[in-house]
């Protein structure tokens, strides 16, 4: 997909709420956890923590498609949004906040997976 219907997207998701952004990694845990919005780094647009300066840098270019879906961390199963790339490697999780009842009767949709624009 480009980079503007990338961050068009991206930016439609984050309004739903609060999130937690995740990098999955089996070794270790980075995580970012607020209202967040997309920012900038200099010219650069970055996820961005609106009460700090946390940031995510992406590379839009990499990541073909966004996944929703639910998981279950270890608390019952979150509504996640993924960032994937074409080999369907998981960039980016962002679990979003909120009691997992009121999610799911809200967010049906996040079930289903958005197709590779």
């Amino acid at each position: 997909m480009d980079e503007s219907t990338f961050w068009e997207i991206l930016d439609e998701i984050l309004n739903f709420g609060e999130f937690i952004l995740a990098v999955p990694n089996s070794a270790a845990s980075a995580n970012i956890v607020g209202k967040i919005s997309i920012g900038k780094d200099s010219r650069e647009k970055v996820i961005d923590k609106d009460t700090c300066h946390c940031h995510v840098h992406l590379e839009p270019e990499k990541i073909s498609r966004f996944s929703f879906t639910f998981i279950d961390a270890g608390f019952g199963d979150e509504p996640v949004c993924e960032l994937k790339t074409p080999q369907d490697e998981i960039v980016l999780r962002l679990y979003l906040r909120g009691t997992r009842r009121k999610v799911k009767e809200n967010l049906p949709g996040f079930r289903i997976k958005i197709p590779n624009l």
